[in-house]
Order: C-alpha cells, then sequence, then structure tokens
C-alpha cells in the first residue's frame, strides 16, 4: 500500500498516513471520519489514509493539547478518549506539561480498554467561578434544608476525571467500563484557594472495573483525590458494579487537611491499594485517608487489601483506615465483609489507625475474621483503634508506640464481637486503663502480646462478658503498681466470664497475676469464705487469697494459692466444683482440697497430700 508523510501543524512531527479503507478497528473510513476526526483519517487525492501508530500510542496533542497552564483543555482530552473508544480501546499518551482541565467525561462501557500514559503530565482542574447551591429533597441532622454549595456538576459526585457507565443497578461487570489504566501523571486540585467541597473529586469512578493507578500523584483535592461511587447523580442512574480497582505507588497529598478522604470506596468489589503515601489528608468532621463505606443493602465492599503504605499526618474523625461493616436484611454475609487486610503500612500522627463500623448485628455474628490488621507500625496515635459494633477484627504482629490520649477507648461505648490482639507489642500508653472496652463485648481476646510502660493498668474490659483469652502476654511495666492487670465490672459472675481463659502470662516487678476473683467477689479481696461455689468460674482457675477459714492443721501465713475448677454442669454444684489448697513454706508440702455442697456451702476440707 502507498504511503505520504505529512507534517502535523500542531506538534511540528512528520507523520505517515497509510493509504487504506478500512479504520483501525477494521470498519471502512468514510468521509464524515476525515472530517471529525482529521487527526487521524485523511482523504488525499480521492483516497482514504490513516494515521500511522508507532506502540499503538495516540498522542493527546494530534487533538490540539498544548499542556502550558493556561486554558482549558478538557475538550481535547474528551475528543481523544471518544477516538479511542470509536475504535475499541488503546493508549493515550500525555506528553510532559500542565494541562488545565474542567472535566474529561468518559461515559458508558465503550469507553473500556483504555491506557492514559502520563509520566511528567500535570493534570490541573479548574474550578468554577462560583460554587452552585444544590437542595436535595429529605433534611439530614444538622442541615434541615439539605443544601450543599458545590463546584460540582451533579448532586452525588462529580471529578475533573469521570469514568461513568451510565447503568444502574448492576450485579456483575458485564456492563461496566472494563480496563482503565493511568500511568504516572500529577492530579492537582488548590484546596488552599478553593476550600473544601463536599462532591468535586479529582477522579469519580461508577460502574467500572480492573482499573489501576500506577505511579500517580493526587495533590491538593478539594473533596476526594479518587472517589469509587456508586452514582454521580440523584436521578435514579445508580450503583453500577465497580470490580477491582488497583493503586500502586501513588501519592496521596492532601496538603491542609481540609479535604474528604484521599481514596473513598463506596462500592466495590475487590480492590488493592500497595505501597502509597498518604499525607495532610481530611478535615476534622470527615473520615479519615481511606474510607471504604458501603452505604445501601444493594451496595458490596469486600476483598481489600491495603499494604505497604504509610500513612502520616492524618485528620478526620475516624481512622486513618475506616472500614463500615453493613448488614444486609434478608441476604447472607458472602455479599460483604469479606477479605479486608492492612499488612505491613507505617502509621504516624494519626487520630487512630483504624476504625471499623460495623451495625446492630455485631452481637449475633458468627464470622471468622473479616478484618485483619497485621505487620503494621503505629507511632504518635490518640488511640490504637476505634471499633463501634465491630466484629470479627483480628489485630496481629504489630507495634503501637506512644499512645498519647487518655481518654479514647477502643470499643466507644457501643458493641464489640470477637476481637483479638495476638503477638502485637504495645509500648508508651499514657491511658490509665490502658487499652479499654466500653459497652457490650463478647470474645475480646489477647494471646502472646507484650506491654510495656504504661502508666496504669493494662486491658479493661467493662463488660465481663467480653473476656475471653488472655493467655501468653508479658504485662512488663507500669509507672504504677497495677493490682489489676486486667479489669473488669463488678457485675461479673461465673456465667458472664464462662469465655474467660486466663493463663501462662508474665508480669513485671510491680504487677500483680492476673485474675477475675476481685471482680467477681464484687471488687472486694478474695478469701476462702467469701469465694463461695457459685462464684468458681467454670474450668481451671487459681487465685492468691489472704484469709478465711484454713483447713485444719495449717499452719503459718494465712496467703495461699488456691486453685478452683468447675464443671459447666450449670447448678449441679456437687461434686462438680472444688477448691484446692497449696502449701505455704510451713506446711511441709501438705495440700489441701474441699468440694461444693450447694451453690454456697463447702464441705470440708481433705488432706490429700
Amino acid at each position: 500500500m502507498n504511503c505520504i508523510e505529512l507534517n502535523d501543524p500542531l506538534t511540528g512531527e512528520w507523520t505517515v498516513f497509510l493509504e487504506t479503507t478500512e479504520t483501525y478497528n477494521g470498519s471502512p473510513i468514510t468521509d464524515i471520519l476525515c472530517s471529525g476526526f482529521s487527526e487521524m483519517y485523511k482523504k488525499i487525492n480521492a483516497k482514504y489514509h490513516r494515521r500511522v501508530l508507532h506502540d499503538s500510542k495516540i498522542n493527546v496533542k494530534w487533538f490540539g493539547a498544548v499542556g502550558d497552564g493556561i486554558n482549558d483543555e478538557a475538550g481535547y482530552f474528551n475528543k481523544a478518549l471518544q477516538f479511542i473508544s470509536d475504535i475499541g480501546g488503546g493508549i493515550l499518551f500525555v506528553p510532559a506539561g500542565k494541562y488545565k482541565l474542567s472535566h474529561v467525561d468518559c461515559e458508558t462501557k465503550k469507553y473500556s480498554n483504555i491506557t492514559i500514559l502520563a509520566h511528567g503530565a500535570e493534570f490541573i482542574q479548574l474550578v468554577p467561578e462560583k460554587k452552585d447551591r444544590i437542595s436535595f429533597p429529605a433534611p439530614i441532622p444538622g442541615d434541615p434544608n439539605r443544601v450543599i454549595y458545590t463546584y460540582g456538576r451533579y448532586r452525588a459526585a462529580d471529578g475533573m476525571f469521570v469514568f461513568d457507565a451510565k447503568v444502574t443497578n448492576q450485579k456483575d461487570d458485564s456492563n461496566s467500563i472494563k480496563n482503565i489504566k493511568f500511568i504516572g501523571g500529577t492530579f492537582i486540585s488548590n484546596v488552599a484557594q478553593y476550600g473544601f467541597d463536599e462532591l468535586l473529586h479529582l477522579v469519580c469512578l461508577h460502574g467500572v472495573s480492573n482499573v489501576t493507578f500506577e505511579y500517580c500523584s493526587f495533590v491538593g483535592f478539594l473533596s476526594d483525590g479518587v472517589a469509587v461511587c456508586r452514582g454521580l447523580r440523584e436521578d435514579g442512574v445508580r450503583d453500577a458494579y465497580n470490580k477491582d480497582v488497583n493503586f500502586y505507588k501513588c501519592n496521596f497529598d492532601g496538603v491542609n487537611k481540609d479535604n474528604r478522604q484521599g481514596i473513598s470506596i463506596y462500592y466495590c468489589d475487590g480492590f488493592s491499594i500497595d505501597f502509597c503515601n498518604f499525607e495532610n489528608i481530611c478535615r476534622p468532621n470527615m473520615i479519615g485517608a481511606i474510607d471504604i463505606e458501603s452505604d445501601t443493602e444493594s451496595t458490596i465492599s469486600r476483598r481489600g487489601i491495603i499494604s505497604n503504605c504509610s500513612f502520616k499526618d492524618i485528620g478526620g474523625s475516624c481512622g486513618a483506615v475506616t472500614i463500615f461493616l453493613r448488614d444486609y436484611e434478608g441476604t447472607t454475609e458472602k455479599i460483604s465483609h469479606l477479605g479486608y487486610i492492612i499488612d505491613n503500612c507505617d502509621f504516624e500522627t494519626v487520630l487512630t489507625p483504624l476504625s471499623v463500623i460495623g451495625n446492630n448485628k455485631a452481637m449475633i455474628k458468627t464470622s471468622n475474621y473479616g478484618v485483619v490488621f497485621k505487620n503494621n507500625r503505629c507511632l504518635n496515635m490518640d488511640g490504637i483503634a476505634d471499633l463501634r459494633q465491630a466484629y470479627g477484627v483480628l489485630f496481629y504482629n504489630n507495634l503501637f508506640n506512644n499512645v498519647t490520649s487518655d481518654t479514647l477507648t477502643i470499643l466507644r461505648n457501643t458493641s464489640g464481637n470477637n476481637i483479638t490482639f495476638e503477638k502485637n507489642t504495645f509500648d508508651n500508653f499514657k491511658h490509665p486503663a490502658g487499652l479499654a472496652f466500653d459497652g457490650v463485648a463478647k470474645k475480646i481476646n489477647f494471646i502472646e502480646n507484650q506491654f510495656y510502660n504504661f502508666s496504669g493498668t493494662f486491658i479493661t474490659i467493662n463488660d465481663p462478658n467480653g473476656i475471653g483469652r488472655v493467655v501468653g502476654n508479658e504485662f512488663a511495666s507500669s509507672a504504677v503498681t497495677v493490682p489489676f492487670p486486667l479489669v473488669t465490672g463488678d457485675s461479673a459472675s461465673p456465667e458472664k466470664v464462662i469465655r474467660a481463659i486466663i493463663k501462662d502470662n508474665i508480669y513485671g516487678a510491680n504487677i500483680s497475676h492476673g485474675n477475675l476473683y476481685f471482680f467477681l467477689n464484687g471488687n472486694n479481696p478474695p478469701t476462702l469464705d467469701t469465694i463461695t461455689p457459685n462464684k468458681v468460674m467454670y474450668g481451671e482457675s487459681q487465685c492468691l487469697m489472704a484469709g478465711g477459714t484454713m483447713p485444719a492443721g495449717f499452719t503459718g501465713d494465712p496467703s495461699v494459692m488456691v486453685k478452683m475448677s468447675r464443671e459447666n454442669l450449670a447448678n449441679n454444684y456437687y461434686p462438680h466444683v472444688y477448691q484446692t489448697v497449696y502449701p505455704s513454706p510451713n506446711n511441709n508440702g501438705k495440700i489441701w482440697r474441699r468440694q461444693a455442697i450447694n451453690q454456697t456451702i463447702w464441705g470440708d476440707f481433705i488432706e490429700i497430700s
């Protein structure tokens, strides 16, 4: 075939056009195409020609973009992306430069299979001169008129780059925009100049599948850096299906902490955030750096991995990473709250690294760990976690150092179920109650953790029902003498602490051994007389007791180690509740045991050695 070489008037480069009757996707070239996309098709001497592409790249400057940061160039980007979508996808090459953009809109699934290659390019958000007033049909607390002033065009979300499938109530990605990749590029707004905006993000996604951001930066955003939404408008076009959105080696800098989040995920079936940095993000009444918030019964949020990231100087009212666990009426657990992992990240100067906010079904959930926070390093925070109606949360092998608040609790006067801390190091805690759980609780476990430099006690679980396994921990040091390394409420009873297992712990020099009999005895020191059979814990337990009616023949110091056992046979006390007194040095190795006669009366001690 014949070729012709032409000089591109916009770029100055010499470009080869191939004589052919077919477009890039095999359809016929027409006069209309030559007129509408003269950058790519030409009719020369009554013959059609098609621009020859190198490495399948399509240069946005062929369509008129300059990259001088002066005028709005969104029209050139929109035209280039429309062309790429018409041929079934391709690579949009954006040379280094400054591109001022109002809105680049990619709507419907025809905008699939697009890569935007933009190393060295800056996308500068063009913000309108004034905000529009948007009214909503229903009032909200604190705003009975429900009015938002925004630079955005829509009532739910908007962005400098918008990918919107424009479909509704999807359950799979058959109608989603697929295979979008941003490589390089810095997305910039100016929150210091324009201030906070609830709805105008840098990038907004609705109805997408397999989207990747690599080596991108998001700076000074007014709202979110990237929002993965369940809709842009409130006109019924909502709840398209988002799947597999990925971030790799990206930076999010909010500049002055007057934004929403770096990333918000309202609806996404699978996501990954790997080797990304977050700093200076989030105003006080917003969430944090990353908000995972499925907010309706029909939307999905699950299979999310956040790994190898750093979070520094993060504001907000919740954790740097915040996960909402949605309850789904009439459906099964499989559609949400599965597979959240936060692994090998660094958190410094944050309110708290993690918030998990569940729902009113928290205490009856039976799922395994749906949120795993592991191998992270956390420095200079108000509290180590914010859990509200949370369930199925595992903290594994983390370092928490310099926890500064003396009021924040882990469980925030709500409820928590199946929460485990295993192999963590806690160092330098200001709160006198240590790791405190305030509210209704069940199965709060501490396994093989290390506790250093506390200001008071180490663990406080106000609800006795919440005490689970406290096993193999090292309670190393506190600034005060600690009579009770584990504190609970005075309503404790054997039935409430039936799940409690306290054993194999190591205690520092000024720290007493952990036991619950002080609390089972109404916050009074236990004695042989006051610990009646109905106060003996189920299973095996032991306690240092001082005083009471000693066994016949016992001499010397009345402070003795007493081991007790109780089988789980409800009110059938005899002969299934035992109390064994181990000898003091003056008793020549003698051991005594007695059995329960009924709920409140012991039988006589019998020497068994």
